[in-house]
């Protein structure tokens, strides 16, 4: 933005021109200089601010690209333990899954503030309806597993 040419071409015509004696020419020489270091300053200001302005928002994307980041891992991870509980064909191997069931709960609790409403909604929803297939494996209905996690992929896919 220093363009230092026009400045030194209206000293030229000063000098050039003896317009030393006439005020009039220097007033206007002066004014136009004034002028020119205004807008100069007035752009340099607003190339601040837009520049300012920029960094904030670049910020503000990493960031939430950040936590974008982390929701999905922890989004995987949940679907993942849901997923795990729908192997449960065995009855001995119920002390194993009610500790998944209070895994997947805890999990949940610690990961809050990355989880929506919805997906903890379902996973509830996984969670009793497990927990009653523990208490009566007749309960049991791998469609209405399938059903569930349908709706968390589609709860997934939503956004």
């Amino acid at each position: 933005m220093a363009d230092f040419g026009a400045i030194e071409k209206m000293a030229q015509l000063v000098i050039d021109n003896n317009l030393k004696d006439d005020l009039n020419s220097v007033r206007s020489i002066f004014i136009t200089f004034i002028v020119f270091c205004i807008i100069n300053i007035a752009t340099i200001g607003i190339n601040w601010f837009i520049q300012f302005k920029l960094k904030d928002k670049e910020f503000d994307i990493i960031n939430h690209n950040l936590r974008e980041k982390e929701r999905m891992a922890i989004i995987k991870e949940l679907y993942s333990f849901l997923e795990d509980l729908t192997y449960y064909l065995d009855e001995n191997d119920k002390p194993q899954y009610l500790e998944k069931t209070n895994q997947i709960n805890k999990y949940i609790t610690k990961n809050k503030l990355f989880i929506d409403e919805n997906y903890i909604a379902i996973t509830k929803e996984f969670t009793d309806y497990f927990l009653n297939v523990l208490n009566d494996f007749r309960l049991k209905n791998y469609t209405t597993e399938l059903s569930i996690l349908d709706k968390f992929i589609k709860e997934f896919n939503k956004k």
